[in-house]
């Protein structure tokens, strides 16, 4: 069989300490391995975008999601306004403006585990004081306009 050569990823090592704004956001969750409930619950919220848009204007897309004290993950939209109503299976919450250490991947979204990876490797080592909240991966632009090596997605830390 001939090999294959995928590409290196394209993780920014040097994070920066931002404050992100406070934002509304719908999800879908669910609990358990990421590996098992991220696509599932990915493709749930794509089922429902058509009735999010009927309802209030979607600004972003986002995971988030935690890893104790149970694995926890969120497929969402940031939108202007959270409707009185939601669409069956969705949560709503207003995420508070609050610190973050913001790494950056360049490329494909099937990196993120790997390049997730790597920044817990990272902050393990990194004098990184670290909050008890749900981590992000904020994806910048958009996968159906965007070449998959253009793709940006910042990775987001919780800090003090």
């Amino acid at each position: 069989l001939p090999s294959i050569t995928l590409p290196a990823m394209s993780l920014d090592e040097h994070s920066t300490r931002v404050l992100r704004p406070a934002s509304n956001y719908l999800f879908v969750e669910r609990i358990g391995p990421f590996q098992d409930t991220a696509r599932e619950a990915w493709q749930e919220l794509h089922q429902k975008l058509p009735e999010v848009q009927a309802l209030t204007r979607i600004t972003g897309h986002m995971a988030v999601y935690r890893v104790k004290p149970e694995m926890v993950y969120r497929a969402g939209v940031t939108v202007e306004e959270v409707p009185s109503t939601l669409p069956s299976g969705m949560g709503a919450v207003t995420l508070p403006e609050a610190g973050y250490e913001r790494f950056v991947l360049a490329g494909p979204y099937h990196q993120l585990p790997e390049a997730c990876g790597r920044i817990f490797q990272l902050i393990e080592v990194r004098p990184i004081p670290l909050r008890d909240d749900y981590f992000i991966e904020h994806y910048v632009n958009d996968p159906a306009s965007t070449p998959e090596a253009e793709l940006i997605t910042h990775i987001m830390i919780p800090t003090l």
